[in-house]
């Protein structure tokens, strides 16, 4: 009889070692680095779970609550693989399979706070420092590929990302606000920089001034717009969590104030036609005024610049207006990768966008889906915010602010650290001692 032991904490820093470099790991075999990360995370989620089934007799309501909305995820993908078939006339396999590529891309993510259940209380000091110092050489990454590009050598991060799948021609040789828009660690130019925004919190907690600084410069480096937006909100969130309403008066004055200069002068340059004079700051503000525009309307071929009605909330109000029934429950799954993308077979169950990802994870996951993301998320966070000092609270806050934009979830870079701050949040007993 042969025995295997596996120390599980040496397994896991394994795996988050490997998460860290995943994109860099894809410039040299995209596949094999894809299929090893899907191997360690599905490793740690078996492990997972035969430690609950041996060791877990009760649960607490915050356990309920987010083995609920897991529970509600999976059962979304059961119900696709059992009625799709049906309805679309396709075979079981090939439904699944569709099925189960987009739960490893979309779903996967909110499953990972589990993979943290198995640590010992003795290796939790131990792996926080760990974590940390896994986010100051994603901090130091980012300032280097931002610094590097400045100095000339852009085209070496191009040539070294090209094979990885995270370049686009749209990005080649782009800049934004004097910079260039840097992949990092997490292959994303729109997310890195909320990525930084999370980390920050994590430094914060365990007073790391120095690195704190550092993690805003990495920020600003990002070129996110999303992440500064969230930066700010997370800087009002800090103020409430601190007490400092004074100073957060003054700064939602003074935020106003500014914001009200910085439209005017924006609508005087269209006015006037003056964008070629102002280009950096033309550009920075036309993107966040056309994150709102497209949200409800769309460009019109024929003409630059003009927009007929539509967009993604437009689409969503149509489908639910036709389907008053899947209001409750949402569609159900949506792709967003298809290996055939001319097929109109699956052309109802296409993602939402890719844009307004808040707006698609409704669409798929209905009221209910709405109602789950929103207290996880949002309102219990906010309400512990409120009565405790503990920082990773708003954690799940910035992710849900994310999510009003991009899909944060793809990245299980970026979802593990999140997910870091929903166990100890929803899934370990550290609630218990907090004031």
């Amino acid at each position: 009889m042969t025995s295997i032991s596996i120390n599980y904490y040496t397994l896991l820093k394994a795996s988050m070692l490997f998460l860290l470099i995943g994109n860099l790991a894809r410039s040299i075999s995209p596949v094999i680095a894809a299929l090893f990360e899907f191997s360690l995370i599905a490793l740690m989620l078996f492990f997972t779970i035969i430690y609950l089934a041996q060791t877990k007799t009760t649960f607490s309501n915050n356990e309920l609550i987010y083995y609920s909305f897991l529970l509600y995820l999976i059962l979304h993908l059961v119900a696709a693989s059992i009625f799709r078939p049906i309805e679309l006339q396709l075979s079981f396999y090939d439904i699944f399979y569709y099925n189960l590529s987009e739960f490893r891309l979309s779903t996967l993510g909110y499953l990972l706070p589990l993979i943290f259940i198995p640590i010992y209380y003795k290796n939790k000091i131990n792996f926080e420092i760990f974590l940390v110092g896994l986010i100051k050489f994603a901090i130091l990454y980012t300032i280097f590929e931002q610094v590097f590009s400045l100095l000339g050598f852009r085209y070496l991060f191009e040539i070294g990302y090209a094979n990885s799948g995270v370049v686009s021609d749209n990005l080649i040789g782009l800049k934004s606000l004097g910079m260039y828009r840097v992949w990092g660690l997490i292959g994303s130019p729109q997310l890195l920089g909320i990525f930084h925004v999370i980390t920050l919190v994590y430094l914060l907690d365990k007073k790391e001034k120095f690195w704190s600084i550092l993690c805003i410069i990495a920020i600003i480096a990002s070129t996110s717009k999303s992440a500064y937006i969230i930066l700010l909100f997370y800087a009002f969130i800090y103020m409430i969590q601190k007490k400092h309403f004074l100073t957060l008066m003054f700064s939602l004055i003074l935020m106003i104030i500014i914001s009200v200069a910085t439209i005017s002068f924006y609508s005087y340059i269209m006015d006037l036609h003056l964008e070629s004079d102002y280009p950096n700051f033309t550009k920075f503000i036309g993107s966040i005024y056309g994150y709102f525009i497209l949200l409800t309307s769309v460009a019109e071929v024929s003409a630059a610049e003009r927009f007929i009605t539509g967009g993604a909330l437009n689409d969503f109000l149509l489908y639910f207006s036709a389907n008053p029934e899947n209001i409750l429950a949402g569609k159900g799954i949506t792709y967003s990768i298809f290996l055939d993308t001319s097929s109109i077979i699956y052309s109802n169950y296409f993602y939402l966008t890719s844009d307004y990802y808040f707006l698609t994870f409704v669409e798929q996951y209905g009221l209910i889906g709405f109602i789950f993301a929103l207290f996880i998320f949002l309102i219990y966070p906010f309400a512990k915010i409120l009565t405790t000092d503990k920082l990773y609270y708003a954690v799940p806050i910035i992710f849900f602010l994310s999510m009003m934009h991009y899909p944060p979830n793809i990245s299980k870079l970026f979802m593990v650290f999140m997910a870091y701050s929903l166990y100890k949040v929803y899934l370990s007993e550290d609630h218990v001692d907090e004031k």
